[in-house]
C-alpha cells in the first residue's frame, strides 16, 4: 500500500488545537484601521464550498485551487502590510522565525455569542457536574482572569526566534540525539541482560556513566536560544507597570539576581539577570565538581566544566514599544531590537511580502514564519552508524573483533543509502490563518522531500461520495517506491547475512535443531511473500485512497433485533490503487495463494475440526472477487480482494467493490495527498441509528432498563448530533507549489439551527 498516512495525518494537530467554531453566524469584524486598497490584488485561494454543495463537494478544503504566489511587495508598501499584521512590521528582517496572531477577543466572542456556544450551555445546565461548571465561570475570579487574558491575548500577540537562535538551539538538539542514542544501547544491553525493567535501568545508569565524557562537554555547551514575545496590552500598561513596580521595590527578589535597564530605540526596556555561580551555593559546586572528576576521570576537565555550567548567564527583559509590552528572554538583550524602518522589517522580505499581500484581503488571524536556517539546523540527515556503534559496544567480547568491525562498515554504507533516498529539501515556510465560513490555514515552503510526487492529479478523487466519511487520497513516485523496496531488501539482506556468518554460530547446541527447522520452513514462505509482494508492487499504479463509507447494509447477525437488521447501516472500509499490469496481479495472486495453502497445512488437524477453508474466487460481470470463507454468513460484509480493468481494491463489502470499480476514476486536484473527514455525513449516520432506535426502543435495546435511559435522554443524544453537525468537514492538502511545499487546511463550520 502507498498511502503516506504519516505525512497526510500529522498536520491534523495544528488544526486541532484551532478554534473549532470561529466566526459562526457572523463574518469577523474588520480592523479598525482598515488596510487601504492594494495596488493590484492577486488571486486569493478559494473559498470553502457553499453549504448547498453535496457533502463529499463541500467537505473539500477551502483552497481547492492552488493559490498563486503574488509579486513581492515594495518596500513602500510595508506600512499598509502594518495595519493588518501589526508587530511584525516591526521585527527586523534576520528574525529566523515568528508567529503573529491577531483579533483573537473578536475569534472569541464570536464563538461565545453563537446559537453553538448557547446550545452547549444549556446542555450543560441541565447537568450538575456543567451547573458547577456555569456558576465558576460566571464567577468575579473567572470573569477577572478573563480580563487579562483578553488584554494579554485578545487583539495581538506574538514570539519571536530572533538572529541567532537555530545555532543557539543546535546543541540542545545535538545533546537530545545522543540521549536517545544511549536509551537505545541500554535497551539493546538491558534487553540481554533479561529484559526486565530493573535490568534496563541498570544498563541505562551505565551507559551514561559510560558516556559521561561526551555527554557533559555537549551539557556545558547548552545556551538559551533568544527569544522576544510580545502583547497588545496597552490598555493595561498603569496596572502592569504598577504590579511590576511593587514587585521590584519589595525587596524580596532572590539572591544574586541583577536589575538592570537599557534602551532600544526610543524605547526604555528593564532586565533581570542571573548568572548561575551567584545563585549556586559554593557546597554544590564543590561537589559537583567531585563528582565531574569521578565521570571524566580528569580534575582539570571536571574543574572546567563546572566552571563553564557556572558562568551560564540568563536574562529576562520587558518593556513597552507604545501599546505593546515586549519581553526578551535570552543570555543578554542583544537580540531585543526593532527594524530600523520598513525596508528593514521582516515583512520586507520578498518571500513573507508575497504571502502576507496575497491574503491581506482575507483578513487573517495569523502570519507565521521560518526561515530556511532554522530548517536545516533542526532537520539532520537520519544516522545509523551512531546508534548503531552505541549498539556494537555492548557486542565486544560475544562477537570477534572482525565482524563487529564487517557490521559496522556495512551499516555505514546502509546510512549513505538511506540519507541519499529519504533526503529532503527545505525552503523558508509562510503561513497564514483566516476565517471564512470556518478557520482555514495556508502554508507554502518547509522540508518537502526531494522524492515526493510533484504534486500531480489526485486520480482518485473522485471516488468520494456525500455518504463517505473519511477519505485519504494520495499519489506516490513509483520510482520512489521501487527504490524503497530495494533498500528494504538490501536491509533483510544485510541482517541475515549477519544471521549466518555470525549469529547461526552462536546458537546454543539444544537450540540448533529448533533454529534449523524454522530456517527451513519460514525463511522460503517469507522469501516467497517478499517476491509476491514486489511483483504486486510493479502490478499496481501510483494512485490510493483509503476510503471509510457509512452506507453498508447491516449483516445478518445473530441474536440481532429485527428492527436493526432491517434498517440498520454499518460502515464500510475500501483501499484501493490503480491497476497498471493485470499479468504481473495474476502472478502475485498465485504467490500468495501458495502461501495461504502452505499456512492452512501447518495448522494441526484435530479429529472434529472443521475442513481447512480455501481460497475462492467469483465473478461479478467485470469485477473478480477473491476471498476465504467465513465461518459464519454475513451477508455483504466479507473481506477480500477485488479486481477490475483499472482498479485492485481491499475491501470489507463486495458490493462497496462493485461500485468503486464502475466509478470513474479523475480529478482536477493537483496534490501529493488529501485527507477528508465528512462530520456532517457522521451525524447524519448517527442521526439514524437514532431514529432507529427511537421507533422501537424496547426491541432495539432487548432491555428495559437500557430503552428506558435512552428515551430520557434522546433530547440531549439528538442535541449532541446537532452540535456535531455544526463542524461540516475538515479537509488537508499537502502537494507542492512552486518547487515548494504547499500545505492547506479547512474546517468549515455553521452554527447550529
Amino acid at each position: 500500500m502507498k498511502l503516506n498516512l504519516n505525512k497526510v495525518l500529522m498536520p491534523v494537530t495544528a488544526l486541532a488545537v484551532s478554534w473549532s467554531f470561529i466566526a459562526c453566524d457572523k463574518p469577523a469584524e474588520k480592523p479598525a484601521n482598515p488596510a487601504p486598497e492594494q495596488p493590484s490584488k492577486p488571486a486569493e485561494p478559494a473559498k470553502p464550498a457553499d453549504s448547498a454543495k453535496p457533502a463529499a463537494e463541500a467537505s473539500k478544503p477551502a483552497a481547492a485551487t492552488p493559490t498563486p504566489a503574488a509579486p513581492a511587495a515594495p518596500a513602500a508598501d510595508i506600512a499598509k502590510l502594518r495595519e493588518i499584521y501589526g508587530f511584525a512590521a516591526r521585527l527586523p528582517k534576520d528574525v529566523e522565525m515568528f508567529s503573529g496572531n491577531y483579533r483573537m477577543l473578536d475569534v472569541w466572542s464570536s464563538v461565545a455569542n453563537s446559537k453553538w456556544a448557547a446550545t452547549v450551555i444549556d446542555l450543560l445546565g441541565k447537568q450538575p457536574e456543567g451547573q458547577r461548571m456555569t456558576e465558576q465561570w460566571n464567577s468575579p475570579q473567572a470573569k477577572q482572569g478573563r480580563d487579562i487574558i483578553s488584554a494579554f491575548l485578545g487583539n495581538e500577540f506574538f514570539f519571536a526566534g530572533a538572529s541567532g537562535f537555530s545555532a543557539k538551539a543546535a546543541p540542545l538538539i545535538e545533546l537530545q540525539q545522543k540521549v536517545m542514542e544511549l536509551q537505545l544501547e541500554a535497551i539493546v544491553t538491558g534487553g540481554m541482560l533479561g529484559g526486565n525493567p530493573a535490568d534496563t535501568n541498570k544498563a541505562m545508569m551505565r551507559v551514561f556513566k559510560d558516556n559521561a565524557t561526551d555527554l557533559i562537554p555537549k551539557l556545558t555547551k547548552l545556551e538559551m536560544p533568544p527569544l522576544l514575545m510580545g502583547f497588545k496590552a496597552g490598555r493595561i500598561r498603569a496596572d502592569f507597570d504598577g504590579f511590576i513596580k511593587k514587585g521590584l521595590e519589595s525587596g524580596n527578589l532572590p539572591p544574586g539576581v541583577e536589575q538592570g535597564t537599557f534602551k532600544v530605540g526610543n524605547y526604555d526596556f528593564q532586565s533581570l539577570s542571573v548568572t548561575v555561580r551567584k545563585v549556586v551555593p559554593q557546597f554544590q559546586e564543590a561537589n559537583m565538581q567531585l563528582e565531574f572528576k569521578e565521570l571524566l576521570g580528569d580534575e582539570a576537565a571536571a574543574k572546567a566544566a563546572v566552571d563553564a555550567l557556572m558562568a551560564k548567564r540568563f536574562e529576562f527583559s520587558w518593556g513597552w514599544v507604545d501599546d505593546y509590552l515586549v519581553m526578551g528572554l535570552g543570555t543578554d538583550h542583544a537580540h531585543v531590537k526593532l527594524a530600523a524602518g520598513d525596508a528593514d522589517s521582516v515583512l520586507a522580505n520578498p518571500e513573507v511580502a508575497a504571502r502576507a499581500s496575497a491574503f491581506a484581503g482575507k483578513n487573517p488571524i495569523s502570519l507565521a514564519y521560518t526561515a530556511k536556517a532554522m530548517f536545516d539546523a533542526m532537520s539532520k540527515p537520519m544516522e545509523l552508524a551512531k546508534p548503531f556503534a552505541q549498539v556494537t559496544a555492548s557486542l565486544q567480547g560475544i562477537l570477534p573483533p572482525d565482524a563487529v568491525k564487517g557490521m559496522t562498515d556495512d551499516v555505514k554504507k546502509m546510512e549513505g543509502k538511506v540519507q541519499d533516498l529519504f533526503k529532503t529539501v527545505n525552503s523558508s515556510a509562510i503561513g497564514v490563518t483566516y476565517i471564512d465560513g470556518g478557520i482555514h490555514m495556508d502554508m507554502l515552503g518547509g522540508p518537502r522531500s526531494a522524492n515526493a510526487a510533484a504534486s500531480q492529479p489526485l486520480a482518485f478523487s473522485s471516488l468520494i461520495t456525500p455518504t463517505t466519511a473519511l477519505s485519504v487520497v494520495g499519489r506516490s513516485n513509483g520510482t520512489n517506491s521501487a527504490k524503497t523496496a530495494d533498500l528494504i531488501e538490501e536491509g533483510t539482506a544485510m541482517l541475515w547475512g549477519w544471521y549466518e556468518k555470525y549469529g547461526r554460530t552462536m546458537v546454543p547446541e539444544d537450540g540448533k535443531q529448533n533454529a534449523a527447522m524454522v530456517e527451513a520452513m519460514a525463511i522460503p514462505m517469507v522469501k516467497e511473500f517478499w517476491k509476491s509482494c514486489r511483483v504486486l508492487g510493479k502490478a499496481l499504479g501510483d494512485n490510493s485512497a483509503m476510503l471509510v463509507d457509512l452506507n453498508g447494509s447491516m449483516p445478518p447477525l445473530p441474536n440481532a433485533p429485527k428492527v436493526v437488521l432491517d434498517g440498520g447501516k454499518m460502515p464500510r472500509i475500501a483501499i484501493v490503487m490503480d491497476l497498471k499490469d493485470r499479468a504481473a496481479l495474476g502472478e502475485a495472486w498465485k504467490g500468495f495463494e501458495k502461501l495461504i495453502k502452505q499456512g492452512i497445512a501447518l495448522i494441526p488437524a484435530g479429529a472434529d475440526a472443521p475442513p481447512a477453508p480455501e481460497p475462492k474466487v467469483k465473478t461479478e460481470g467485470d469485477l473478480e472477487i477473491h476471498y476465504v470463507e467465513l465461518p459464519v454468513q454475513l451477508g455483504d460484509m466479507l473481506p477480500h480482494i477485488a479486481i477490475s480493468k483499472d482498479k485492485w481494491i481491499m475491501s470489507t463489502s463486495p458490493n462497496y467493490s462493485a461500485e468503486l470499480a464502475k466509478q470513474a476514476a479523475s480529478g482536477s486536484l493537483k496534490a501529493d495527498a488529501e485527507m477528508q473527514m465528512n462530520l456532517g455525513g457522521i451525524a447524519t449516520f448517527a442521526e439514524h441509528w437514532v431514529k432507529l432506535a427511537a421507533s422501537n426502543p424496547t426491541e432495539f435495546f432487548q432491555n428495559p432498563g437500557a430503552a428506558e435511559y435512552f428515551q430520557k435522554n434522546k433530547e440531549t443524544i439528538d442535541t449532541a448530533i446537532r452540535l456535531i453537525r455544526s463542524i461540516k468537514s475538515m479537509g488537508i492538502q499537502m502537494g507542492e507549489e512552486g518547487g515548494k511545499a504547499h500545505t492547506r487546511m479547512s474546517l468549515s463550520v455553521e452554527d447550529s439551527k
